[in-house]
C-alpha cells in the first residue's frame, strides 16, 4: 500500500481545451486521485475558465500567461507554485515550461517524471527552431527525471527524443493513452444525424481534432480533398474549433463539398461519444507527429472502426483489417483508395470490425486498467 502523496500534475493545455494530451492528464490525475492521493493540476489560464477549480476529486490552478508562443505558454509564476510536493508529473512536451518543473523539481526535492506525448516537429525555419529547443530539453529536462513514460515504445523507438538522449536517458516505461470504457460505449443516444440533417442512408466519417495551427498534421486537408473524389453518399462531420476553422470551411465549399461536410465546432468530452456512435468510420490522416491517436481508442470503445496513418505508435492502436485501416503517412492517393474501399464494406462487417475494436480498447486501453499501473 502506497502512503498518500501530493502530486503536482504539469501540461501546456488542459479541458476544456480540445487536445489529448490535457485530456490525459486530467485522466491520470483523476486516476491518482481515485487511489487516495492528493493532486493538482497547473497549467494555464484560458478565457472563460475559472482560475480555481475543483472536479473529480483533483484540484485545477490555471496560472496567469503574460505571454504564448501557440500553445506554449509562459508561466512565471510555475517554479513557486511547484513547491511543497512529493511528486512532479509533467506532460510533455511543454515549451516554456518543461525547465521551469525540472527547476522547482530541483529546488524542492521531489522527483520529476515526465510522460512524452511526441517530438516537436514543424515546418522549415520553425522546425529547426523546435528541433534545437527539444535538443537543449532532452539534455537539461528529460535526462533529469527519475522516470521516462511514453505512450508507444514503438513510437520512441523511432522517435527524435530518443537519439537526443542517447545513452543518459533515463529508466523508461511505456504508459499508453486510454478510454473511459464506461462513458465512451456503443450503446446510448444517437440522434446527432437528426440534429444535423445527415440522412440516415450516408456513409459517415468522423474526424475529431483542434483547428489550430498546431495541430495542421492531423490532415484534415487531405480529408477534404479525399472526400472531393467520394461518391455522393460519404459525408463527414469534423469536431473541432480554432483559428483554422474558417480556412477549412473554405476549402470545403472550394472543393464542393457543400453539406457533405458538416464544421460542428467544440464538443465537449463527454458529449463526444454520440458522435463516434452514429459514425461509420473515423478517420486520422496525420502525416507526421502523431504518436498515439486517443480519438482512434475513443472511436472504437464506442464500437467505431478507425483509419489512420501507418506511424510509429498510431501503427499499435490499430488491427489492420480486423477493427480498421492503415494507410501510408501523407500517400492522399491511398487515403482515397481505403476510403473508398471502407465505403464499400456491407453495414454489417463495419459494425463487426467496430465491435472488435471495442473487445480490444476493454483489454489494453480501459483507464481504469492504465490507473492501476
Amino acid at each position: 500500500m502506497v502512503a498518500p502523496l501530493r502530486v503536482a500534475q504539469v501540461t501546456a493545455t488542459f479541458p476544456p481545451y480540445l487536445a489529448g494530451t490535457g485530456q490525459v492528464c486530467l485522466e491520470n490525475a483523476r486516476a491518482l486521485a481515485a487511489r487516495g492521493h492528493e493532486v493538482d493540476v497547473l497549467t494555464a489560464s484560458q478565457p472563460g475558465a475559472p482560475a480555481q477549480e475543483a472536479m473529480a476529486g483533483i484540484h485545477v490552478h490555471r496560472l496567469p500567461a503574460p505571454w504564448r508562443l501557440g500553445n506554449a505558454p509562459l508561466l512565471p509564476g510555475l517554479v513557486r507554485r511547484l513547491q511543497g510536493y512529493d511528486l512532479i508529473h509533467l506532460q510533455a512536451p511543454f515549451v516554456l515550461g518543461a525547465e521551469l518543473a525540472r527547476l522547482a523539481a530541483w529546488r524542492s526535492g521531489a522527483p520529476l517524471v515526465i510522460t512524452w506525448h511526441n517530438d516537436l516537429i514543424a515546418a522549415a525555419g520553425r522546425g529547426a527552431i523546435l528541433a534545437a529547443y527539444q535538443a537543449l530539453t532532452a539534455r537539461l529536462t528529460v535526462r533529469g527525471a527519475a522516470l521516462l513514460c511514453v505512450v508507444s515504445l514503438d513510437y520512441y523507438a523511432h522517435s527524435r527524443l530518443r537519439r537526443q538522449l542517447g545513452a543518459a536517458a533515463p529508466e523508461v516505461v511505456e504508459l499508453p493513452n486510454g478510454v473511459d470504457t464506461a462513458r465512451f460505449h456503443p450503446d446510448g443516444p444517437a440522434d446527432v444525424r437528426r440534429r444535423l440533417g445527415i440522412p440516415d442512408d450516408v456513409v459517415l466519417f468522423c474526424f475529431v481534432a483542434a483547428l489550430d495551427r498546431a495541430h495542421d498534421f492531423k490532415g484534415l486537408e487531405r480529408l477534404l480533398a479525399a472526400m472531393a473524389s467520394l461518391p455522393e453518399t460519404a459525408w463527414l462531420v469534423v469536431v473541432g474549433d480554432g483559428e483554422r476553422r474558417a480556412h477549412y470551411e473554405r476549402q470545403a465549399a472550394a472543393r464542393g463539398l457543400g453539406p457533405r461536410v458538416r464544421f460542428v465546432g467544440n464538443v465537449a468530452h463527454g458529449a463526444l461519444p454520440a458522435f463516434y456512435r452514429v459514425a461509420d468510420l473515423t478517420v486520422l490522416p496525420s502525416a507526421v507527429h502523431e504518436s498515439f491517436g486517443l480519438v482512434l481508442v475513443e472511436s472504437l470503445a464506442c464500437g467505431t472502426p478507425v483509419v489512420a496513418s501507418e506511424l510509429p505508435g498510431v501503427r499499435t492502436v490499430v488491427d489492420p483489417g480486423a477493427d480498421g485501416f492503415l494507410v501510408p503517412p501523407g500517400d492522399s492517393a491511398a487515403l482515397r483508395a481505403t476510403l473508398a474501399a471502407a465505403l464499400a464494406l456491407p453495414p454489417a462487417r463495419r459494425r463487426e470490425m467496430g465491435l472488435a475494436g471495442r473487445r480490444k480498447v476493454l483489454a489494453r486501453y480501459d483507464w481504469e486498467r492504465i490507473g492501476a499501473r
